[in-house]
């Protein structure tokens, strides 16, 4: 599970300042968020427009259906399978940017960050609908691989900057990444 993610814009992260310099030209100055990144804040998502890939602003979390409150992930192994979901596996496949994710240890309730080794950003796998109006997007876990599995049984499914393009452009190629092994990650 994927409860928080970060988002740093310094100069060591020129994408993600890209990304927010971008955002801000398009929705105003103060409309990207960095730092700590919660369930129903506004954030910055890729996404397919005309053949390329853009920035925008979108709300974490589906609203529930069943009850109160948001999803705020969807299993990648039974995406295909759930009715709420499948609409946006096929038109509404996006990429969460970010610097890094957290996840906490079911015993000790410690919270760890995540990122990629050697890597500034870290790509997310995302789908995003409209409800109200409004574009919200949830964040695709899967199983752990075995650099998260000490701390928690699921990990967001992270791309490589190979496979981004499949994720958004082609759904087959998308269907294969559902199943694929994130890359390791490691502890900050």
């Amino acid at each position: 599970m994927c409860g928080r993610f970060i988002v740093f814009t310094s100069d060591d992260y020129k994408e993600m300042q890209r990304i927010a310099e971008e955002i801000q030209k398009i929705y105003g100055e103060d409309s990207f968020k960095s730092g700590e990144i919660c369930p129903t804040d506004p954030a910055a998502i890729l996404l397919d427009e005309n053949n390329l890939v853009v920035p925008k602003l979108s709300r974490w979390g589906f609203p529930n259906q069943k009850n109160k409150g948001i999803l705020i992930n969807a299993r990648a192994e039974t995406l295909l399978e759930r009715l709420t979901f499948m609409g946006g596996f096929e038109n509404g496949r996006c990429i969460v940017p970010c610097t890094g994710f957290f996840e906490w240890d079911k015993q000790t309730k410690q919270k760890y960050l995540f990122s990629l080794p050697n890597e500034p950003m870290l790509y997310m796998t995302a789908l995003r609908d409209t409800f109200g109006g409004e574009e919200r997007f949830v964040i695709l876990t899967t199983e752990a691989n075995d650099s998260m599995r000490p701390i928690h049984n699921r990990m967001p499914l992270i791309l490589t900057e190979n496979n981004m393009e499949d994720w958004l452009y082609d759904s087959r190629s998308a269907r294969y990444i559902l199943k694929e092994v994130p890359p390791n990650v490691q502890n900050k």
